[in-house]
């Protein structure tokens, strides 16, 4: 589906499911709905290899929330973040 680029005018431009396109009905139908965010593509570093899997909806487990994982993108494989 498509996403408003409308967040890229606040402060915060974590997506939300507020900016789908045809959100309710999306949202309705839908089991799980994670959205992606990056900051290194607002703050244009290169170093930053984080990426934000933001839980919308979880019909199937029922948890909302933010994980933090590094991405590696010549790949476009997610890696456990260390701690």
């Amino acid at each position: 589906c498509q996403i408003n680029r409308g967040n890229q005018t606040t402060a915060d431009k974590r997506p939300n499911r507020h900016l789908l396109r045809n959100s309710g009905e999306i949202f309705e139908v839908c089991d799980q709905l994670i959205m992606l965010y990056r900051d290194a593509v607002y703050t244009k570093d290169p170093s930053d290899r984080t990426i934000e899997l933001i839980v919308e909806k979880n019909r199937l487990y029922g948890k909302l929330g933010t994980a933090t994982m590094l991405c590696d993108l010549s790949t476009s494989k997610f890696l456990n973040l260390a701690r």
